[in-house]
């Protein structure tokens, strides 16, 4: 999925300006859904321009590539959360909010709308995770 970095061994990544340029990608745009998340109209224009078919590759389908885009951030967020903070409601949180994500990439018209403790979930668990500057890096290696 990443060709510019998809032959560089995995030792080898934190070196690579391509691959840090992705991880650095992964991590803001996600710091900019949190810090925008009571601007939802703002934070779905952002990724409508991502929503074509020039920001998936070939294989798999768009949906599956999105599937596992949130699978693997939901296992890194509880990684980075740990046991003590990762619970049902938090896990829910984040799945209405990638949910909203995959539903305006895929271009869907009707998005559930982010409860008040979503909003406040979500916001929380992000200044956890920001400490570690390796949630990108973390996300892409996976």
């Amino acid at each position: 999925m990443f060709p510019r970095f998809a032959c560089v061994a995995k030792n080898e990544l934190m070196n690579n300006k391509f691959f840090l340029q992705a991880a650095y990608n992964c991590f803001f745009g996600l710091t900019f859904f949190v810090k925008n998340i009571d601007d939802m109209p703002l934070v779905d224009s952002l990724l409508k321009k991502f929503a074509s078919a020039s920001f998936y590759v070939q294989n798999p389908s768009a949906k599956q590539q999105l599937d596992e885009t949130t699978r693997i951030t939901m296992e890194i967020m509880k990684e980075e959360l740990g046991t003590e903070v990762w619970t049902a409601e938090v896990a829910d949180a984040w799945i209405t909010l990638l949910n909203h994500v995959h539903e305006v990439l895929a271009d869907r018209n009707e998005l559930k709308s982010l409860s008040a403790d979503d909003l406040n979930v979500i916001r929380d668990d992000w200044l956890i995770v920001k400490k570690n500057k390796l949630f990108g890096a973390n996300a892409i290696i996976k």
